[in-house]
């Protein structure tokens, strides 16, 4: 993937390095606690710590990830892989630094992924948001995402959540998702 720049020179979006790392868990964990803090406790996000290896071992796997820069600080990023559903490419994650939300960043780093997944040869794709994440919800949703079936209950820091599935069609493939037989 091309580095690309908005309309802003001083913004840029790239593929992630393995040089990244302790930037990626900064966004990381600066994200989860402000996005989640309605959601977990305290002393939950107080002590998430990312570790750096982490990143090592997504990339290696074949977990695609890009970094939104501004004035070449990370400031955001996003991870995209197959999905376990054959066929689907999956978004799975986007995370900006709280410091840095509303200027675009979250927006360029979705059209980039759908990008990059619908590249990897997928026609559709799937992410899994936190149910009580509403501002994650209406984001995906004001960008054309529809929620899907079915959903999953995890266990997250010892928090029981329901995640919600979205999908979307992608650019080369249908305009809706692809979607899966009832039973």
């Amino acid at each position: 993937m091309r580095t690309m720049s908005s309309q802003n020179p001083k913004v840029t979006l790239r593929p992630a390095t393995q040089s990244d790392a302790a930037a990626l868990s900064r966004v990381q964990e600066a994200a989860w606690k402000t996005a989640y803090s309605d959601i977990f406790p305290g002393s939950f996000l107080d002590a998430l710590h990312v570790p750096e290896s982490r990143w090592a071992e997504r990339m290696s796997a074949g977990v695609g990830v890009l970094v939104s820069t501004e004035r070449d600080r990370i400031v955001g990023y996003s991870s995209y892989a197959a999905a376990d559903d054959p066929g689907w490419g999956e978004l799975r994650a986007i995370y900006v630094d709280p410091g840095f939300q509303g200027r675009g960043h979250g927006s360029r780093l979705l059209e980039a992924t759908e990008e990059a997944i619908d590249h990897r040869g997928y026609e559709s794709a799937l992410l899994w948001v936190i149910d009580r994440n509403t501002s994650a919800r209406n984001f995906y949703e004001n960008r054309g995402w529809t929620l899907g079936a079915p959903f999953r209950l995890e266990d997250i820091g010892g928090t029981q959540v329901t995640l919600v599935r979205y999908e979307t069609g992608l650019r080369s493939g249908s305009e809706q998702p692809r979607r899966l037989p009832d039973g």
